[in-house]
């Protein structure tokens, strides 16, 4: 059983059609990248699975039907989202963002836990414990989103454009980021406009047209396809 089922799913803004009947499977421990152009319907996908916005389809994680939760249910039921612009709580501090990342749980040793490996890793964060977030840099504050959203030990974590307006320094460390998550296990939906690099760290990846799959496959297969060559990484 896939632990991420999405079947026919539809979006419309009004009269709009974002999504028009996309499906697309993620397995325990996978990364499925999603790419495309702006206008795409990639955020609509994200923002449908976690219950921002409303949908018909059908979706299912973990084999429970995700229409029966609202957004705020699905963290305790291990999926997080990291949303495009971070969304991080510009007026509270750094502490503070990572402590609501942790709500809910009641193993507060391991929380302690969890959040001193975090801070061994992403250092700047321990260095700006008590600073306001809304101070930090585009990339710290997309480092802080991350490790906000891991706190809550999701199994699936959709990451919405964890690439942009940042810095090429910055992008990384952004990757070698996510490149632990993998190794932890973490399955994860990445919507990127960076192409290649989505493609070089993803098992699968599907191809968004104006709310359509217009082609879906192996990262490596995709990344060679002359159509996506041509069209989203620069012909090369």
């Amino acid at each position: 059983m896939s632990l991420l089922q999405v079947q026919d799913l539809h979006v419309h803004y009004g009269g709009i059609a974002a999504l028009r009947g996309v499906s697309l499977q993620v397995q325990a421990g996978e990364t499925v990248a999603v790419i495309g152009a702006n206008g795409a319907g990639k955020s609509s996908l994200l923002k449908a699975i976690a219950r921002l916005i409303p949908a018909q389809g059908q979706l299912s994680f973990m084999g429970q039907d995700l229409t029966a939760f609202s957004a705020h249910q699905l963290k305790a039921r291990g999926l997080a989202l990291v949303p495009e612009g971070r969304a991080i709580f510009a007026d509270m501090s750094v502490a503070e963002n990572l402590q609501l990342g942790a709500y809910g749980r009641q193993d507060v040793a391991a929380v302690a836990s969890d959040m001193e490996a975090l801070c061994q890793r992403l250092p700047r964060l321990r260095e700006r414990w008590r600073q306001r977030a809304g101070t930090l840099s585009g990339g710290e504050q997309q480092m802080l989103a991350m490790a906000r959203a891991l706190l809550g030990r999701p199994q699936l974590l959709l990451l919405d454009e964890p690439s942009m307006g940042l810095a090429p320094i910055m992008v990384q460390q952004i990757y070698s980021m996510i490149a632990e998550v993998q190794n932890q296990g973490v399955a994860i939906l990445l919507v990127e406009q960076a192409a290649r690099r989505a493609l070089q760290i993803c098992s699968q990846a599907l191809v968004l047209e104006q709310g359509r799959v217009v082609l879906a496959g192996a990262g490596n297969e995709l990344a060679n396809d002359d159509r996506v060559r041509r069209v989203y990484l620069g012909g090369d």
